[in-house]
């Protein structure tokens, strides 16, 4: 029990009014290679190669299309959770109503659980974010109890919008290794264009972003330690609008869970007609001018 609440604790993003935690050297030195592969220049006495052409197909043009085409402005809602039936599991839900002026208000429940322990415990936070005279100023409420106001400095406004890269950003929705995308058309059931593809566990376990996150505490409650040799993928779904904008992202996690789920679980995920372990995303551009702090929510 005290374990799975630490891990909520180490993987939560976005959950308080702080500067968040240094990006790891993997990120970093993806970042560098991206730099060293932009300087890169042929010259005159540079091989170029002769063999078969390496451009992109045209369903991965549509992927680079919809990362660098990706709205500013937006609110979503997530919902992830890990459910072993009769022993434990976790919950998160994340919902943020973001304002053209780039004011926001943002709520993350959280609950975890432990049936052989008895155990269940919900946390909610909500935040109000917002520009003052110049300063972006947080204010923040745990659990319904006095509000906090907490102006933040430049560098942790920085900081907050980095992160959220890795929430809602192009390296959360369409990471850079991903593999096998493919442009199926228009979805039947949603009357939405309807795109997917696939991502290894080994690379997320290896980034930084809320997926990555999801997994990752997946494997530590379930006790699963992944080994590359399980070669194990996620299979994304993500729907489209009209303009290319993202409307609803889910993942099928079938290959990981027989390594999180007990049989018991497995068997009555089968028998109800439901599912597990899931991470999904909606996202609304149907946004107000502004969002203002409400009189009860200010210190």
């Amino acid at each position: 029990m005290k374990k799975l609440a630490l891990l909520l604790c180490l993987v939560l993003l976005l959950t308080a009014c702080q500067t968040p935690s240094a990006v790891p050297d993997g990120s970093t030195d993806t970042e560098s290679r991206a730099v060293e592969s932009t300087n890169e220049r042929p010259t005159e006495s540079t091989e170029l190669p002769t063999e078969e052409s390496t451009e992109p197909s045209p369903d991965e043009d549509t992927a680079e299309t919809i990362r660098q085409n990706l709205p500013e402005v937006f609110s979503y809602h997530l919902e992830e959770m890990y459910m072993n039936l009769a022993q434990d599991g976790f919950s998160q839900t994340i919902d943020q109503e973001t304002a053209q002026d780039g004011s926001f208000h943002f709520t993350l429940t959280q609950r975890h659980w432990d049936h052989t322990a008895e155990f269940e415990d919900e946390t909610v936070r909500e935040f109000y974010y917002q520009q003052e005279d110049g300063v972006f100023v947080c204010y923040a409420r745990l659990n319904g109890e006095a509000p906090e106001r907490i102006p933040m400095t430049k560098a942790e406004e920085a900081d907050l919008n980095a992160s959220m890269e890795l929430v809602v950003g192009a390296p959360a929705l369409l990471p850079d290794y991903l593999t096998d995308f493919t442009d199926e058309g228009i979805d039947a059931e949603s009357g939405l264009r309807r795109c997917t593809y696939r991502m290894s566990v080994q690379d997320i376990l290896n980034d930084e972003t809320l997926l990555a996150s999801f997994v990752y505490l997946v494997c530590s409650v379930s006790g699963y330690t992944y080994q590359a040799t399980d070669d194990l993928y996620v299979t994304a779904a993500l729907y489209l609008d009209d303009a290319m904008r993202p409307v609803k992202l889910t993942h099928d996690f079938s290959e990981l869970k027989p390594f999180v789920l007990s049989e018991g679980a497995l068997s009555g995920e089968f028998a109800l007609q439901t599912d597990l372990v899931y991470l999904t995303y909606e996202f609304d551009y149907d946004t107000p001018e502004t969002i203002p702090v409400p009189a009860n929510f200010i210190p």
